[in-house]
């Protein structure tokens, strides 16, 4: 074999090395090279499907979001949270008769059950609890919206799904759950419709994975019905199923090998899946693969066969050998001149042993340029991307490894492209390094198709979270703030402004982001109605006005400072040919070009103008709720109230609906009536009344004013009439839904028409027997008629007076008098008051009579003659000159009277006004009639408006039981006590009796102030409670140690000086119980002179200094120089100190300190001369503070701890101090200490 190779010649070896190449080439690009882009196309399917899922899943979830906030808007409203059923019935038969995607909705209470809905077979659900449903349990217990598993609806042919929502109270308490029902039918188009890719499909699955819309398959033709696919076992699916949000991948299904990508959706958990077979994804890559397979092939077929050749005539046929070699290269090498990628080939010495004839397609430069200068290729690539070429290629060369890259290169005409380059070294069979092959791939598409991808994908998210925004914000002003917010983030602009217009062109609102305090500048402009020009051409075009350089441009705009370098846009909102404002960014001198940005801004311009309008929609639809809510509360509380029975009936004669009057007419309640036919309600009238309503119902005319008459069950025994009024109910489609019924009662109308008929018989039968004359004339004074009595009282028989002038039975004076009172009647229309004249009867004698008349008038209110009663008041007169001589003695009698009570009256008022208890006058309710100035004072200005209120309930009440009492109840006056803030009352009343009147007309209250007797008590208990207490404790000890005493008389020394100590503390305390005693009885001798304070408090710091020190206490001094004189008396005032140091030092811990001090201060428009004495210890509550120096108190605080004291010190120290002409004043705070200052009159 050795002898063989080497009589093989050097074209021989030549051959067989390239064979070997040529194998290994072919290997690499069959294990590395066609790998690695099928790996690129792989992900480049898996970004283009996944955004192609996110789209519908975002567009599936816009419409469930709108879904979901329709139905949490119902369960907000009033009827709802108050489980109202009528009116939630109301309000969700208008919805779902207005709704495109809600076909249904119920209500299901807190226990499970259905109680209203609008649909028809509700009665087929309600005979049990649903509280064991999904739909029921998310909503009710975790306060959750629940979306359910779809179901095919046959009859109506959708696919629809329920979707739970929670009910709250006010209160925020889950009170039921409202369902509502979901057509599903849109969601289906929006994924059978979406544009895919030829072998791509896109499906959706619930989480059970059951298929709800597939774009490849159409679910309505399937025989099991459209919910019948079954996809729970693919891989991706089930990644659905358990919430995962990240998985892609290769699956095979059915054999057929499929690239799958999904997203989630967010408003219920379904998910969108997208699939393409992997022989679309591949198919580039496959036939690229069959391309180099093919050539990698022939060449190695060529160089087998003359190989093989060369082997059998290795030794005769050198030349054969040598001219088979040439042609075996030019064949490799045509092949390579035709592959389409740019190959090469670098030798050890770096020059280009190949370049492929497809360098120049992409770089435009020919092969001899490449062959010619090695360097070529490393100029031509992109400064930016270079020194990675170089510093790859460096590595290769070093590790021998393979070298995958991609880098711009710019061809001879100046483009920029993408190259896909792949290096790696070559070899010979022992090793040596023979140089470098490699195969660079125009990737320009590619990148383009990349980075056009990610731009959509920006573009994208800006759409989406605008819309999100839109569908998630209802409020105008945030909407636009986070729209331009949002323009920022995602698609980085420098800055974006709204304004909204009104019809006027004026500025209604304004937002901005990245703009600050410059945006102010153009809101100024706006306001005044000056539009930038590039606002004024937005305004007048639909599409997106584009300024290149607003500094240029722009030069009335306050903005074009702020755009140096940059672009601008704007576009109108505008939808439904409504304009709502401007919207516009500055953004990068790039985008300004890019129609894609024209579109976006223009796009979601659009979104917002329809969010605008959605707005505006949803106040009107708020706004016209709130008047339908109104107009129906209006007429609820028409019916509910209307003072006539109403009913509706519906078309089978049942009651819907009774007002609160025929309620109670009927005695039943609603839910007896409510349903019911008339036959079960009110069985006594339905033969009556039900004839009546069908003859409406087949008419469809009204019947009116049909008197009934019978019993009804709340008032048995009586008749009753009512006028009953049937109309027909007739829907828009013409078709009569019910009846209404009015019935008016006219049972008192009826009695009234009786008592009219009784009253004129009684008339008659009156005129017939009264005494006085009953007259009727006409205008001119001529009878008509009259009574018996007329005839009487002026002599005529009956056919003479008929038809007499009243001037035939009268003087002329008295006739003008007649006459002018009946003209004042005709004149005013209002009777006239009795008058009187004189008679003259047939006989001749005169007679004296009064009396009054009225008008007659006509059924139109004409007047036609006049009415009046005459009677003889001769008698009277006669009596009346008699009466008027005694009444004048009367008066003269009265006027002495009255002088009398008048007196009475001024002494009872001044005993009234002298008085110190409160007297008060009230009627029999208790009102006040009247009140002394105490009471009065009292009741206005001394009381707060709370106490006033008290005292006048307590008045009120003690007078209505004197009142009371005195009917008999009890032979006592009550008496009662009232305790206010800072007052205490004793109330006594006593009734006010009239003469001859059981019952008390008024009652008379005295108010006594018992306030200084009920402090006196107060400080009776508490003498009581600390003196006994502080008396007991050293008489207890004294009896201890004298029996001590006598039990051990060798310690007699010892216990007679603890005797000693306890008898004098025994005597302090009765000394002070003395003092008062002293101070009360005014028997404390007060010698004032000027006295230096100073001095004073000097004696107490050292007086006190070794109690102090023995309490582990420090007394500080403080006097002010020069020291205050003061007109005191020394020794009390001694005491006063006395007592305050030693309060400070009994009641401060150890380690606490003391100041005594001493200054001058200005208070009440005057100086003081002051001793302040303050501790550290353990400070008074604030609500004991008013207390201080009552006597005998004691704070809870020290009583606990045993502090030895009575309660008088502070109080001595008070009297003490006011005696002088001075006061004395506490600050105090818990656990801090307290501060006593005492302020003394100056001397001098």
């Amino acid at each position: 074999m050795d002898k063989l190779m080497r009589n093989l010649s050097w074209r021989v070896k030549l051959l067989v090395l390239f064979t070997l190449v040529l194998g290994a080439s072919l290997l690499f690009q069959l294990f590395y090279v066609l790998p690695t882009i099928r790996n690129w196309e792989a992900e480049l399917a898996q970004v283009h499907q996944e955004e192609i899922a996110r789209n519908i899943a975002r567009e599936l979830d816009t419409d469930l979001l709108q879904i979901k906030n329709i139905l949490t808007r119902i369960a907000e409203r009033t009827e709802f949270r108050n489980m109202d059923i009528a009116d939630q019935q109301t309000t969700m038969v208008q919805h779902t008769e207005i709704s495109l995607r809600v076909s249904s909705l119920s209500v299901m209470d807190a226990e499970g059950w259905f109680v209203s809905s609008t649909m028809d077979d509700l009665s087929m659900h309600t005979g049990e609890s649903y509280a064991d449903r999904l739909y029921f349990t998310v909503p009710f217990e975790q306060g959750q919206v629940y979306f359910a598993a779809p179901r095919f609806y046959s009859q109506a042919g959708i696919v629809g799904t329920s979707v739970g929502v929670p009910i709250e109270s006010e209160t925020g308490e889950r009170v039921g759950v409202l369902i509502g029902g979901m057509r599903l039918n849109e969601l289906v188009e929006n994924v059978t419709d979406y544009p895919l890719e030829e072998e791509q499909v896109a499906f959706l699955v619930d989480r059970e994975g059951t298929v709800i819309a597939h774009s490849g398959v159409d679910l309505f033709a399937l025989e099991e019905g459209p919910l019948s696919l079954d996809y729970s076992d693919r891989p991706l699916v089930q990644a659905i199923m358990d919430g995962d949000m990240g998985r892609a991948g290769e699956h095979d299904y059915e054999g057929e090998p499929y690239f799958g990508t999904y997203a989630i959706l967010e408003s219920n958990g379904w998910g969108v899946v997208v699939e393409t077979p992997m022989h679309t994804i591949l198919a580039r890559s496959e036939a690229l693969a069959g391309q180099l397979l093919a050539a990698n092939t022939a060449l190695f077929g060529a160089a087998l066969a003359v190989s093989l050749v060369f082997t059998q005539q290795i030794t005769a046929k050198r030349e054969q050998a040598e001219k088979a070699l040439r042609e075996s290269e030019e064949r490799f090498r045509t092949v390579a001149d035709f592959t389409h990628d740019w190959e090469y080939w670098v030798g050890t010495d770096g020059n280009h042993l190949y370049v492929s004839p497809s360098c120049e397609r992409i770089t435009g430069y020919r092969t001899g340029e490449f062959l010619q200068d090695p360097e070529l290729l490393t100029a031509i690539i992109h400064p930016d991307d270079r020194a990675m070429f170089v510093n790859h290629h460096h590595e290769v060369l070093e590790t021998g490894g393979v070298l995958l890259i991609d880098f711009r290169i710019i061809t001879r005409s100046g483009d920029e492209r993408w190259i896909g380059h792949v290096c790696q070294p070559v070899y010979s069979s022992d090793g040596r390094r023979l140089g470098l092959r490699g195969s660079n791939r125009d990737i320009t598409e590619r990148k383009q198709a990349e980075e056009r991808i990610a731009h959509l994908n920006a573009v994208l998210r800006a759409i989406r979270n605008v819309n999100q925004l839109i569908t998630r914000e209802k409020d105008r002003d945030r909407l636009l703030q986070g729209a331009c917010e949002s323009l920022i983030e995602t698609r980085g602009y420098h800055n974006a402004w709204i304004a909204l217009l009104d019809e006027d062109g004026k500025v209604m609102t304004t937002v901005e982001a990245g703009l600050g305090e410059d945006f102010s500048a153009l809101v100024e402009q706006l306001k005044r109605g000056e539009l930038t020009a590039c606002g004024r051409n937005a305004l007048a075009q639909q599409d997106v006005v584009v300024v290149k350089d607003p500094l240029s441009t722009c030069t009335n705009c306050p903005l074009a400072a702020k755009c140096g370098g940059r672009g601008a846009m704007t576009v109108r909102l505008q939808h439904g040919g409504k304009v709502y404002g401007l919207l516009a960014v500055s953004v990068t001198a790039g985008f300004v070009a890019d129609e894609e940005e024209h579109s976006l801004l223009k796009e979601i311009a659009g979104d917002i103008a329809l969010a605008l309008h959605t707005i505006g929609l949803e106040e009107g639809r708020k706004r016209a709720e709130e008047a339908l809510r109104i107009s129906e509360a209006v007429l609820d509380a028409f019916f509910r109230e209307s003072p006539v029975g109403m009913n509706l009936i519906d078309d089978q004669l049942r009651y819907v609906r009774v007002n609160r009057l025929a309620q109670e007419r009927i005695l039943l309640s609603l839910e007896e009536i409510v349903g019911k036919p008339i036959h079960e309600v009110v069985p006594e009238f339905a033969g009556e009344i039900v004839p009546g309503l069908r003859r409406v119902l087949e008419t469809g005319q009204p019947e009116l004013g049909i008197e009934v008459s019978g019993e009804l069950p709340s008032k048995p025994g009586v008749t009753t009439h009512w006028l009953s009024y049937h109309f027909p109910i007739t829907m828009p489609d013409g078709r009569i839904w019910g009846i209404g019924v009015i019935a008016n009662d006219i049972t008192e109308r009826k009695r009234a028409e009786e008592a009219l008929r009784e009253s004129e018989e009684k008339y008659r039968t009156i005129l017939e027997n009264i005494e006085d004359g009953y007259f009727e004339v006409d205008i001119a004074g001529n009878f008509t008629f009259f009574n018996d009595s007329l005839c009487k009282l002026l002599g005529y028989p009956k056919d003479e007076l008929m038809g007499m002038n009243n001037r035939g039975y009268m003087d002329d004076e008295d006739a003008r008098k007649v006459y002018q009172a009946f003209n004042t009647v005709y004149r005013t229309r209002k009777p006239a008051e009795v008058f009187d004249w004189e008679v003259i009867r047939k006989d001749g004698t005169k007679r004296f009579v009064e009396a009054s008349v009225s008008l007659i008038r006509d059924p139109t209110g004409e007047p036609v003659g006049f009415r009046g009663v005459v009677r003889d008041i001769t008698e009277r007169k006669r009596a009346e000159e008699a009466l008027k001589e005694y009444s004048e003695r009367l008066e003269e009698m009265v006027e002495e009277r009255t002088a009398q009570l008048q007196a009475q009256y001024t002494h009872l008022d001044a005993i009234l006004r002298s008085t110190t208890d409160g007297i008060i006058v009230t009627d029999r309710q208790g009102e006040i009639i009247q009140a002394n100035p105490v009471a009065n004072t009292w009741l206005t200005k001394t009381l707060s408006p709370e106490d006033a209120g008290l005292l006048q309930e307590a008045v009120q009440s003690i007078a209505r039981q004197a009142c009371a009492e005195e009917t008999g109840f009890s032979g006592k006056n009550p008496v009662s006590l009232l305790e206010l803030t800072g007052l205490d009352l004793e109330l006594r009343a006593a009734p006010i009796s009239e003469p001859g009147v059981e019952e008390a007309a008024a009652a008379v209250v005295a108010i006594h102030d018992i306030s200084e007797l009920k402090a006196l008590d107060r400080m009776k208990s508490r003498f009581v409670t600390n003196v006994s207490h502080e008396l007991r404790t050293p008489v207890t000890t004294i009896k201890l140690y004298a029996y001590l005493m006598r039990r051990k008389p060798e310690k007699r020394e010892q216990y007679l000086d603890t005797l000693a100590q306890e008898a004098d503390h025994l005597a302090g305390l009765v000394e002070g119980i003395l003092q008062i005693s002293r101070i009360d009885a005014g028997r404390l001798d007060m010698n004032p002179q000027p006295t230096p304070l100073n001095e004073l408090t000097e004696m107490a710091i050292i007086s006190h200094q070794a109690l102090a020190q023995e309490r582990g206490l420090t007394l500080e001094h403080h006097p002010a120089e020069p020291g205050p004189l003061a007109l005191v008396d020394p020794e009390p005032l001694m005491q006063v100190l006395n007592n305050l140091v030693e309060n400070g030092i009994y009641y401060t811990p150890e380690g606490g300190k003391v100041l005594v001090s001493t200054g001058k201060e200005e208070a009440e428009g005057r100086v003081w001369a002051t001793m302040t004495v303050a501790d550290t210890g353990m400070g008074i509550p604030e609500e004991e503070l008013p207390h201080t120096f009552e006597r005998f108190f004691r704070g809870e605080k020290p009583w606990l701890m045993q502090i030895s004291g009575t309660g008088l010190g502070l109080a001595i120290v008070k009297e003490i101090v006011e005696l002088h002409g001075g006061r004395v004043t506490v600050e105090s705070q818990v656990d801090v200490g307290a501060t006593f200052t005492v302020w003394l009159p100056l001397a001098g």
